[in-house]
């Protein structure tokens, strides 16, 4: 969770007092509204959504120019980087597993006693139902090899993208994480979906 340099918030305890918090996402039910509005319930933010940007490339300029208060990205992402090091924006909590290598004094949600909130961004390669299991092992084998493979990992690391390459045990634990906490809060996402909170 990031704020800009000149934000009065610093702590999760300052957005947990605060009257109400902006929290600018690029659409209402896309992915990282789904992933503000988890953690703000959990964390219980009080805020309110200020929607309708274009991408990363347009939010983040808002988070800049003060057009709301809170903005959810990866704090390893090429996109952060460059204002995390000028530090045009401060990181308020990691809500992954562990602390960020670029943000090493960002504590973590588990760390400030929120067990339950790991919100992070993975993406998972998937087969079909009924997937032999030779076939399954014959893919997994090949993706870990890429992932792990040192022309993979240098592009990766021209572009700053953080690799945690992971096989389909680790995949399942990860969406088991999110799923128990998505569905925590399910019904009250439906509900502000239909505006009926």
């Amino acid at each position: 969770m990031l704020v800009r340099r000149e934000s009065k918030y610093r702590t999760v305890e300052d957005l947990q007092k605060a009257k109400r918090v902006t929290w600018g996402v690029e659409g209402i039910g896309i992915a990282r509204w789904v992933h503000a509005f988890l953690a703000a319930n959990e964390l219980k933010i009080p805020f309110d959504v200020v929607a309708g940007y274009g991408g990363t490339g347009e939010t983040l300029p808002g988070l800049l120019r003060g057009d709301f208060d809170v903005f959810t990205q990866p704090i390893d992402h090429p996109s952060t980087l460059p204002f995390l090091r000028s530090g045009e924006i401060v990181p308020i909590v990691n809500l992954g597993e562990s602390r960020a290598k670029n943000a090493p004094d960002t504590p973590t949600a588990i760390e400030l006693g929120y067990k339950n909130l790991i919100v992070k961004v993975f993406r998972a390669m998937v087969g079909p139902p009924g997937l032999s299991k030779d076939l399954h092992k014959q893919w997994e084998d090949i993706l870990l090899k890429t992932m792990n493979s040192k022309p993979y990992k240098d592009w990766a690391a021209s572009f700053g993208i953080p690799l945690v390459p992971g096989d389909g045990s680790k995949a399942a634990g990860d969406m088991k994480v999110f799923v128990d906490l998505y569905s925590k809060y399910r019904q009250p996402m439906l509900d502000a979906l239909k505006g009926t909170k």
